[in-house]
């Protein structure tokens, strides 16, 4: 294989799992920071039962939030294992030990990690600074282990 066919190939897949993480990162912050759908004033028998019925929206809207969060990882996590095992078994099983340019898939590897983390942090206001790192490091872990180390192991 060619090694500049393996880097375009490369860098589109790592496009694709830093869209995934600053998307979900984003789709988070929307959902966190939705207005309020709820009416200001709830009587139940002439009974103001407002903060009752505003506590039950917070706890609905954060566990609504808590069970997408986790279903972004789970996505990201299944998609960078999938896209990782791809580019493992048609690059790093096919390539002679002297084709491999490591340092440059390395290097496109780093950029697209911080390229994930800044802008999944600037589209999100810094507001969600926790799932932009772990949503950009599951993908970066997976596909470290699954693609990057097989590929260093490789060149020796």
């Amino acid at each position: 294989m060619d090694i500049r066919i393996r880097h375009i190939v490369t860098c589109l897949v790592l496009a694709f799992l830093s869209y995934l993480a600053v998307s979900s990162s984003v789709g988070l912050y929307n959902l966190e920071h939705a207005p309020s759908q709820f009416v200001s004033s709830a009587y139940v028998d002439g009974t103001d039962m407002s903060s009752l019925a505003e506590l039950g929206e917070s706890s609905v809207g954060g566990a609504t939030a808590f069970v997408t969060s986790v279903g972004y990882g789970a996505l990201i996590f299944v998609a960078s294992l999938i896209s990782s095992l791809i580019l493992t078994l048609v690059f790093v099983r096919k390539v002679a030990p002297h084709n491999v340019a490591f340092e440059a898939t390395m290097c496109i590897y780093i950029a697209f990690v911080a390229l994930s983390l800044l802008l999944s942090l600037i589209l999100t206001r810094f507001a969600e600074v926790i799932p932009s790192l772990i949503y950009t490091g599951i993908w970066a872990l997976v596909a470290g282990l699954v693609y990057l180390l097989p590929l260093r192991l490789k060149r020796r």
